[in-house]
């Protein structure tokens, strides 16, 4: 029995409608979709639940949200709730139970919030993408692709347990976790940065200088391109692959930029963006 979660998440569209089994056996087949208005003030969101999510940050004061739910049969239909406590707007999607073999289960959340709206995403199976956000941001997915774009933000804090992790942004402090992934930050303005992959490779490219960054992958090579506009103190670590950091970028082992670079059973190139 195959369970199929996820779906592109939608442009947000004023309407609600349902379509109902078609063919030979009438299992329920169906799909909704419905957009809705948060009027409550809200100071935190949180996102948890099945499918896509995608979340963009508006300078308009109103919180919108758009869902999108299929279903093959009425016992697997998804189920979506939300509902705001103390200023924190929670909002879940599941999805039902599998029955007869025919379990395909589609659900997509958008959500358009004021830029600064602190934001938290705790997704099992989908992909969760986030832009244009100025608060902190803390994301988390058991399976599939994380994205961060065009982020202001103070911090970001990504997990992702089995899928690819992509960034862009200016972020002052950013930590980057994959279980089982690529890492990617393309264009990346960031302080203090942490990016670890268990069996992934790393490609961080850089346009201001990091005063921190860690960078280390059980498994996979390691790329990491840096403004040559100041001098950095670099560790560059392998067991058997190997190192190479490029004489072009400028060295000082008393500097206050600090990379340090490992892979355990992968290549690491250190050089000028």
């Amino acid at each position: 029995m195959n369970k199929r979660i996820g779906a592109t998440a939608p442009a947000v569209v004023l309407t609600l409608g349902a379509l109902a089994g078609c063919g030979g056996l009438d299992v329920g087949t169906g799909s909704s979709e419905r957009s809705y208005e948060i009027t409550d003030a809200i100071t935190e969101l949180k996102v948890a639940g099945h499918g896509d999510i995608e979340i963009v940050g508006t300078d308009d004061r109103r919180v919108t949200v758009h869902e999108r739910l299929g279903w093959s049969n009425r016992n697997n239909k998804p189920s979506t709730g939300h509902a705001v406590t103390g200023g924190v707007l929670k909002i879940t999607g599941r999805c039902g139970r599998t029955v007869l073999g025919i379990s395909r289960c589609d659900l997509s959340h958008q959500v358009r919030v004021p830029r600064g709206t602190p934001v938290e995403v705790d997704a099992n199976d989908g992909k969760v993408t986030v832009s244009g956000l100025t608060g902190p941001v803390r994301l988390h997915n058991d399976a599939g692709r994380v994205t961060a774009r065009d982020l202001r933000s103070p911090s970001l804090k990504v997990r992702n347990n089995d899928g690819r992790i992509d960034v862009a942004g200016q972020v002052t402090t950013v930590e980057l976790t994959a279980g089982t992934g690529n890492i990617s930050a393309d264009r990346l303005r960031a302080e203090r940065v942490t990016a670890k992959s268990g069996d992934g490779s790393l490609s961080l490219l850089f346009l201001t200088p990091p005063t921190d960054l860690k960078a280390h992958t059980g498994t996979g090579s390691i790329n990491v391109l840096l403004p040559n506009t100041t001098g950095y103190a670099i560790t560059a670590k392998t067991r058997d692959s190997p190192k190479r950091i490029d004489p072009a970028l400028r060295r000082d082992d008393r500097s206050r930029y600090r990379v340090d670079v490992s892979s355990n059973d992968g290549g690491v190139k250190v050089g000028p963006a």
